[in-house]
């Protein structure tokens, strides 16, 4: 963690041991690099080679008013001790372990560092908060932007923590409540009492007959009799007691209507009517009709304004059909019925279509046909009002944890459920209560009511997968915007069909999740092409400056060869590297062996390879026998456990999964690196960035290595690159990596500056003879045909290699990825603090 520049949070702070009523406990002192030589303790064992230590293992105990835990943690944040307690501390020699490796002074402080860690019992604390933050409980470290958040491995939580969507689910749950207590309100409203009236008149206007006769060429309304249907739910003629419907008083048949007449008026649940008396009159039969109502009186007169309006052929919706209103015979009438219906919660609760029906065939009083407007239960709550609430109770439920779990700093709410579980929990329900409505609509016979909820239940069953995708790891970034944008197209699309269908306008009504989703899919389009736009206008200047400085160098003859020149040496040099550059690269474990394995290949005797060699690569192969794992040194520890694994050959089905392996094995190998990328920047006039970053003139501050490489003064004034931040390695399995640590590649980097493209060839042959090292994979972003476009105009030569030496395998760090960057001085200089902070702001905008 020191290595790395990242911070160590006390995050659970504990009573001091006073408080407790216990004396404290031995304090262990920070060690701190200093100038002169400091006194060295014995170690806690003699050495089994030397037969006495003199390399230390432990800090001298001491005790001090400074609590211990408090000064631990500000020794691994490298925080610089106080003057008075100078004398605590002491530098770092190296030297030789029990077990024969030899370690630098550097490599024994950090390794010093890795034991306090695990004796304080944090040094799984990556893993700890890598784990909080896949079960969504800590949301620190999605700070992409809108633009990016589907396509980031945890959209869900990520939009939930958001104010924008926050606010969008509340306003939408605001209103789908407000429509359900609507509905729910007109529902009960129309079962305690009647749906409509009461009215002294009732009139049935036949508007299509089922030969197709239509409009004015209709002459009657097709029924011998009609009337409304009481509280009892039947026709006058099935109907007994007190609530029995009472025929009416007066029929008056006028054109295409005919007209019921109860003077004292009544209220409706519904209507009945008998077909026409006449034999073979069934092709006159309604096929389409409307009910209206009216307390006013009418006059027919001579019957010329009882006439149906006139339609264009074969459009017979068109006109009084589909108005709520009409004028008729000096009346103002109000539609109050029509064959078919369905529901709304806004202003009534029946909406009326405009689609025909096949009425029966017999005659007279036996052709009786009734139309109930009290509908069970389980028709209405189903698809029209449970919906809406558990939709809203989602979005609100979800909000508020999400709330709740962000202001909750010490992680007192890990009993509550995870903000995306609430959402996808009551989508689900959603998705049930509506397929289960178009199965007990179809059970009942009310096809075209099975046929609307049938057809969203279906398009809804596409966002409770949306969950799933929480963690997602697969290769489809924006898999969220795919579902959410599949259920807006398919809710959208059947419900202009059915509109189309229902009243012959695929515009005529909205759905409202259909409008929902397809609002917050393309408020999602809008936000990532705005996100994206702004990231590639935030670079564009850097792109600019660094495309200028590239034509300044490509500009000669010289420098086109030698830029031939390093691409021939990437493909002949690293072949392997550079043919798989297209490919990824994982980090891997190392293979292990059984006991018999490991005792055969460690035999005296043995002679070949106790492996298949084809899971070697080149490399490995031709560096075999010098890195045998018989010649590295081997912890006793490992021998005691039965741990036996092969130092060179990696696990190809085993990735490193742990961030906190990771981070050790990339602190261990970032000192070994640092020692050959010395010999590297030696051999080929290589460049190191300084302490102070810009000189007077603005430029970056560099010191060449073999200038300052036998001086210790100025040698420690090189400026090291800092190992990957925890919160950005976090970024980036969140954003890019679908939660795989085994991806993290750049965690142990480092960076050489060259003044010319001749000396980064000088660079490239002396990585490529170096036996210390195997070069995995290399990105020649100085070649011809590359484009700057990618890196926003930015040029290097990126390569992944890993450190294979003693050292590395007795460490076990030899699997281990490091990137190395090979740089141009021109570059270097235009990699400024704002720049860094503009690309930052590009990336988090991208969300990349």
């Amino acid at each position: 963690a020191r290595h790395a520049g990242e911070e160590i949070v006390d995050e659970a702070a504990t009573p001091s041991p006073q408080e407790k009523g216990r004396p404290p406990p031995l304090e262990l002192t920070a060690g701190k690099r200093r100038g002169g030589s400091r006194r060295r303790t014995p170690s806690l064992a003699p050495s089994g080679k030397s037969g006495h230590s003199d390399m230390q293992v432990m800090e001298p105990v001491a005790e001090h008013d400074v609590n211990d835990r408090e000064k631990v943690v500000h020794w691994l944040n490298g925080v610089p001790a106080d003057d008075q307690h100078d004398h605590d501390y002491h530098d770092f020699f190296g030297g030789e372990t029990s077990w024969g490796l030899a370690v630098s002074g550097e490599m024994e402080e950090l390794l010093e560092g890795l034991c306090r860690m695990a004796a304080l019992g944090i040094s799984d604390f990556l893993d700890r908060r890598f784990e909080s933050v896949l079960q969504s409980r800590d949301h620190r470290f999605e700070t992409t932007s809108l633009g990016g958040i589907v396509f980031s491995t945890m959209p869900i939580s990520s939009a939930l923590m958001r104010p924008p969507f926050q606010l969008f689910l509340l306003g939408s749950a605001a209103v789908l409540w407000m429509a359900a207590s609507t509905g729910a309100m007109l529902y009960e409203e129309s079962i305690a009492g009647h749906a409509f009236g009461p009215y002294k008149h009732y009139r049935i206007e036949t508007l299509l007959t089922r030969n197709g006769t239509q409009g004015a060429r209709v002459s009657s309304a097709g029924v011998s009799e009609f009337g409304v249907i009481g509280h009892s739910g039947c026709s006058p003629a099935g109907s007994i007691g007190a609530l029995k419907s009472d025929p009416p008083s007066i029929w008056k048949f006028a054109g295409a209507s005919m007209v019921a007449t109860y003077p004292q008026g009544v209220g409706m649940s519904g209507w009945y009517l008998h077909t026409s008396a006449q034999e073979g009159s069934q092709d006159l039969d309604p096929a389409f009709f409307n009910v209206w109502a009216t307390n006013a009186d009418f006059d027919v007169g001579d019957g010329s304004c009882a006439k149906p309006k006139a339609t264009r052929d074969g459009r017979w919706w068109e006109g009084s059909a589909k108005e709520s209103e009409t004028d008729w015979c000096g009346a103002r009438w109000q539609r109050v019925g029509a064959p078919q219906w369905r529901y709304t919660t806004q202003g009534s609760l029946w909406d009326w279509l405009l689609t025909s029906v096949a009425v029966t065939r017999a005659r007279g009083r036996d052709g009786l046909e009734s139309f109930l407007l009290k509908p069970p239960w389980y028709h209405f709550y189903l698809y029209w009002d449970i919906p809406n609430f558990t939709v809203g109770l989602g979005f609100v439920g979800s909000v508020i944890v999400a709330i709740i779990t962000y202001f909750d700093k010490r992680r007192k709410s890990f009993w509550l459920p995870k903000p995306h579980s609430i959402l996808m929990f009551f989508l689900t329900l959603t998705a049930f209560s509506v397929t289960a409505h178009a199965i007990s609509t179809g059970v009942d016979g009310v096809f075209h009511l099975a046929l609307e909820s049938g057809f969203t239940g279906f398009a809804l069953w596409f966002l409770p997968p949306i969950g799933r995708l929480q963690g997602y790891s697969g290769p489809f970034r924006g898999l969220v915007l795919g579902l959410l944008g599949t259920y807006a197209v398919l809710e959208n699309g059947a419900w202009a069909a059915l509109c189309s269908y229902f009243w012959h306008n695929p515009f005529s009504r909205a759905s409202a999740g259909g409008l929902l989703g397809l609002t917050l899919f393309l408020m999602t389009l809008l936000v990532r092409w705005a996100a994206v736009w702004s990231s590639k206008k935030t670079l564009r200047k850097d792109q600019t400056a660094y495309d200028t400085v590239w034509q300044t160098v490509w500009s000669t003859e010289e420098a086109k060869a030698t830029i031939r020149d390093i691409s021939r040496i990437c493909r002949s040099s690293f072949k392997d590297a550079t043919t798989s550059q297209q490919k990824r690269c994982f980090q891997h474990n190392r293979l292990r062996l059984n006991e018999s394995q490991f005792q055969d290949f460690t035999s005296p005797n043995f002679t070949s390879q106790p492996l298949n060699s084809n899971q070697y690569n080149s490399a490995q192969l031709e560096m075999g026998s010098q890195h045998s794992p018989r010649n590295a040194p081997t912890h006793p520890l490992f021998t005691d456990l039965r741990l036996f694994t092969q130092p060179l050959l990696k696990d190809e089905k085993e990735r490193v999964t742990s961030c906190n392996q990771l981070y050790c094995q990339a602190a261990i190998s970032n000192l070994l690196l640092r020692e050959r990328i010395k010999e590297w920047a030696d051999s080929s006039h290589g460049f190191f960035r300084g302490e102070d970053t810009k000189n007077a003139d603005g430029r970056v501050n560099l010191i060449k290595w073999r200038a300052v490489k036998n001086d210790p003064t100025k040698a420690c004034k090189v400026q090291w690159t800092l190992m990957k931040r925890h919160r950005r390695c976090l970024e980036k399995l969140l954003r890019s990596y679908q939660l795989h640590p085994s991806r993290l590649l750049d965690i142990a980097r480092e960076c050489i500056v060259f003044d010319s493209l001749e000396h980064i060839a000088l660079c490239l042959k002396a990585i490529a003879s170096d036996e210390n090292v195997v070069v995995e994979r290399i990105k020649n972003r100085m070649r011809n045909d590359y484009d700057p476009s990618e890196t926003a105009g930015y040029r290097d030569i990126c390569i992944n290699l890993r450190v294979v030496n003693h050292s590395a395998q007795a460490l076990g760090v030899e699997l281990h990825v490091c990137e190395l960057q090979l740089l141009l001085k021109a570059f270097a200089d235009l990699k400024t603090d704002d720049g860094q902070m503009r690309y930052m702001q590009a990336r988090n905008a991208s969300g990349n």
